[in-house]
């Protein structure tokens, strides 16, 4: 007695939507990159502090925090755009899921 299995084809992504994706992540990215380098660097400003050259200043981590959770976001949105664009993740789900992912993984690296 045999049994066959029918397999269907599933939904593949056409190379022209990943094309499409990794171009749309590229500009946003592009977009991005600047406002996220800042942010970034004004959190490093927050969590030393000033130099006693122009006056001392404490430093302020929950003002890095949030500095630095703002680059996080911002540098998640082009990831986010190009897998939208390329529809390889749809659902709302799945785009924070992408964002938790980012933020998370700048996290460790910013940690080490």
């Amino acid at each position: 007695m045999t049994s066959e299995v029918k397999v269907e084809p599933t939904a593949r992504v056409s190379a022209n939507r990943i094309l499409a994706g990794v171009g749309v992540g590229v500009a946003v990215f592009a977009v991005v990159a600047v406002p996220a380098m800042l942010t970034a660097y004004l959190s490093l400003g927050f969590f030393v502090g000033g130099d006693c050259e122009r006056g001392c200043k404490d430093p302020w981590p929950l003002g890095g925090v949030v500095c630095g959770g703002v680059a996080l976001i911002l540098l998640s949105v082009p990831v986010i755009a190009g897998l939208a664009t390329a529809r390889v993740l749809t659902g709302r789900r799945w785009q924070i899921a992408v964002a938790a992912g980012v933020m998370l993984a700048g996290l460790v690296m910013a940690a080490i």
